[in-house]
């Protein structure tokens, strides 16, 4: 094992301990970690041709004002994150990205950017009005210090109106993680990269624990809520939310439940 392979298995599990994951399945995830070592992580890499531009045109930037305890509550302070534009109106992202909880709050609208054609220039800005659960939905998370909080780490967002030229997700209905299976993800990193620039990776799921699954990708600040998606014959489908480091929520029964029951409430409403 060399230096950089080495580092790869403590990164992943400083993370893993970090996020509060159960001792078994850090046991899990750094052996399939191991495994990888080989070929190494896919990195991301900026999108840039116009043929992807136009597919990826769905993976919308979501920026957040939140108060906290960091600032003693005093000042706004501008958090972003990735999300998915379903049904050309709505955004599936991470609940993280959007709920209250102790020691931080929404204090604002919300602004979701879809369409990226370059560095800060998107074809659509919306403000998202933060109205719960109406136009933010938060259905089942509940914020905590262990790994139970990636059980339900998914949101959802009503932007209030359709949006023209951008490609949405569809929701995989029938996914099932297969071991070694190729996804992609996508959305708006920071660190390695600054949070504006739209980045995709290809890589392979390497675990399943949970509602969640393990991919042998690069992934930073800035991509939570963002896409897990394959390729299908009639565009992308959207089969898991990214929500930690190479982790992400899957898009399964429980995940589709809690978006029906949304949109029928709101859908409800509009009648």
């Amino acid at each position: 094992m060399n230096l950089v392979g080495l580092e790869r298995v403590n990164e992943t599990f400083r993370a893993t301990m970090r996020q509060g994951v159960p001792l078994v399945a850090i046991m899990i995830l750094s052996a399939k970690s191991c495994l990888l070592l080989a070929q190494d992580y896919s990195e991301q890499t900026e999108v840039t041709s116009r043929v992807e531009l136009e597919a990826n045109s769905g993976v919308c930037r979501v920026e957040v004002p939140r108060r906290s305890y960091k600032t003693l509550w005093l000042s706004v302070v501008s958090n972003h994150g990735s999300g998915a534009l379903v049904d050309g109106r709505y955004l599936v992202t991470a609940a993280h990205n959007v709920a209250n909880y102790i020691g931080s709050r929404v204090s604002g609208n919300i602004t979701v950017r879809c369409g990226y054609t370059s560095k800060d220039e998107y074809l659509h800005t919306v403000t998202v009005p933060n109205v719960r659960p109406s136009k933010v939905n938060v259905p089942s998370y509940r914020f905590s210090f262990g790994s139970s909080r990636y059980q339900h780490d998914y949101a959802f967002l009503d932007l209030g109106e359709y949006l023209d030229g951008v490609a949405s997700f569809e929701l995989e209905e029938d996914y099932t993680p297969i071991e070694d299976s190729k996804v992609h993800i996508s959305g708006y990193p920071g660190i390695a990269f600054d949070g504006r620039t739209l980045t995709t990776a290809e890589g392979k799921l390497t675990a399943e624990v949970g509602n969640t699954v393990a991919y042998g990708i690069t992934t930073y600040t800035g991509n939570s809520g963002g896409p897990v998606w394959i390729a299908t014959e009639n565009g992308r489908a959207l089969v898991a939310v990214h929500v930690a480091t190479r982790l992400g929520r899957v898009v399964n029964q429980g995940f589709l439940n809690d978006w029906t029951a949304w949109r029928d409430s709101i859908d409800g409403e509009a009648q």
